[in-house]
């Protein structure tokens, strides 16, 4: 019975962040931190729970490529800047993007 609940938390997990939408940001670096800076264009307000860094080791032996979700549940009104950062050792971040509701 515990084995079928965790499996039903699982899954309803996964459905709520699969309908989640992307909004790719702008990627900076300032020696081991990188930050993901978005301007909302939308003419709403943003709901964003995560942001997701997506880097590559370059060079490297076995697999070069990586991501850093963060969850972050801030909300971004119209107009407004949303910035959030991550110390990560890597040699280049190839994208960044918020997952909002």
């Amino acid at each position: 019975m515990k084995s079928l609940l965790v499996l039903l938390v699982t899954v309803s997990a996964f459905a709520a962040q699969a309908k989640l939408d992307s909004h790719y940001g702008k990627v900076s670096r300032r020696g081991n931190v990188w930050t993901c800076t978005l301007n909302n264009k939308t003419d709403g307000t943003l709901d964003m729970k995560y942001v997701v860094f997506a880097f590559e080791r370059l060079g490297s032996h076995g697999d070069g490529q990586w991501q850093v979700q963060e969850r972050i549940d801030q909300r971004v009104r119209s107009g407004e800047k949303l910035s959030s950062s991550v110390r990560e050792v890597a040699h280049t971040a190839q994208y960044c993007k918020f997952l909002a509701r």
